[in-house]
């Protein structure tokens, strides 16, 4: 039997359940959930799938709503393992179908490799509205979001997985720095919540290489240099927001120090102010 024919049969059965109901949606999320319960139960489908951004993603999920039951072999199943399947796909869509969007997360996010994960995904749903509003100061939008974020910024700090991030470690505490000193500035808020995508996009980057299962040798190769690319291009932008942001400072050290040192004093003159 063909590991494909696992994954293929049970991802086919998982969309038919939804009945039309979010499955495009929410499939990423339930095929996850659903390949762990499968695990538990020692049934391996090989689901290719990665953390991201805004959570987990299935490999080239567009394969298997053009799955058509012609192109699957059931019979070629054990009936015990195929029973198997088949009982898991009832019992998470019996639990899970009719569940919130933000309970599901909330779920799939308990399974995350890392716990900084949670701490971005609280940090973004506090960012999401910052970037529509039309504020010029954070305060004016809430009275305690200083608060809130610090408090989230900080625990990052504790919750960093450095063995598995090491190589933009330097970069996550200039990048932390830099926030909270917008923060105590009251920088825009819209502003400041694009600057907490620079560096979460870029890790988010990194994240998905760490994380990965089943994704091909091409794929990866593909996400390496767009890795590489994104980290270089955040080192740029983190050492020009140093000139933007202490002018001055920068330009009486820029003859003498080298380009990591200055990003180093420059961030950490922020606490400083």
């Amino acid at each position: 039997m063909e590991i494909e024919i696992l994954l293929d049969y049970s991802a086919y059965k998982l969309i038919k359940s939804f009945e039309g109901y979010g499955a495009k949606f929410r499939f990423n999320k339930f095929m996850y959930l659903l390949d762990n319960e499968l695990k538990a139960s020692d049934i391996d489908i090989k689901l290719p799938y990665y953390w991201y951004r805004y959570g987990v993603v299935v490999n080239d999920s567009e394969h298997f709503f053009a799955l058509r039951e012609s192109s699957i072999d059931p019979e070629s199943i054990p009936h015990g393992i195929k029973n198997k399947i088949n009982k898991a796909i009832t019992k998470l869509m019996k639990e899970s179908r009719f569940k919130s969007t933000n309970d599901i997360n909330k779920e799939i996010y308990k399974k995350a490799p890392f716990t900084i994960q949670e701490d971005f995904r609280q940090l973004l749903k506090i960012m999401k509205p910052w970037k529509e509003e039309n504020q010029t100061s954070l305060n004016s939008f809430f009275k305690t979001p200083s608060n809130d974020v610090t408090v989230l910024i900080k625990k990052s700090l504790i919750d960093y997985p450095e063995d598995h991030f090491s190589e933009i470690y330097p970069l996550f505490l200039e990048w932390n720095n830099y926030l909270c000193g917008l923060l105590n500035k009251n920088y825009p808020q819209k502003d400041t919540a694009l600057f907490v995508d620079t560096f979460w996009f870029t890790f988010a980057k990194k994240l998905r290489l760490v994380t990965e299962q089943n994704i091909d040798k091409k794929t990866i190769k593909i996400w390496e240099k767009d890795y590489h690319s994104d980290r270089s291009k955040l080192e740029n932008y983190l050492f020009d927001f140093s000139f933007t942001f202490y002018p001055k400072y920068c330009e009486q050290t820029q003859s003498t120090e080298s380009n990591q040192e200055l990003h180093y004093l420059a961030s950490k003159i922020i606490w400083e102010k």
